[in-house]
């Protein structure tokens, strides 16, 4: 606590704070928040702490999939607009798709025809299609959640201690090989 005081009160323009919610209690917790909110330089904010993001940050930077993205906003607004985003894309992503499949059943349809006209017709609709699939990219996946699980490799019995030969003396001997 005394460390993180000292570098608060420094003057610095610029924090880098990684975890700074680490090992506090509530109210020193708190006490930061307060100080983070009127602070006059630039903060940068590396946290799982989500509340303690929401009450103190107005933007977010976002890596994922190699992409850095800016969002403007506290946590609850960046998960937000993600979620709208995401949405977005894959709906984006499902018209392109329906209308690449209607082009191609027009240039088959065409191409049945087998007139002059309806092949060039098919021709042009190919060069369409070849732009339409150029330009329609697949949405990128949200990268996995991280799931572990942990198991005991051995399960063990009710015996807490097992021992043998076991002796027991004060001034005389109690007992032996126990």
């Amino acid at each position: 606590k005394a460390q993180m005081a000292k570098l608060l009160l420094s003057g610095a323009e610029v924090l880098l704070r990684d975890e700074p919610t680490n090992h506090l209690d509530i109210q020193s917790v708190e006490w930061l928040e307060g100080y983070l909110l009127s602070y006059p330089g630039a903060l940068l904010i590396i946290s799982h702490d989500r509340y303690f993001l929401d009450r103190v940050t107005t933007g977010t930077l976002e890596m994922e999939n190699g992409h850095l993205r800016s969002f403007t906003g506290n946590y609850s607004a960046y998960l937000q607009h993600k979620a709208r985003e995401r949405e977005i894309e894959a709906r984006h992503y499902a018209n392109a798709q329906k209308e690449i499949a209607r082009m191609e059943e027009m240039i088959a349809q065409f191409r049945r025809w087998n007139r002059e006209r309806s092949i060039r017709a098919a021709e042009s609709k190919e060069k369409q299609l070849e732009k339409l699939r150029a330009a329609t990219v697949r949405p990128e996946n949200a990268p996995p959640a991280i799931r572990f699980q942990l198991e005991a490799r051995d399960t063990g019995g009710q015996d807490v201690l097992i021992a043998e030969h076991l002796e027991k003396r004060y001034d005389k001997l109690l007992f032996r090989d126990v």
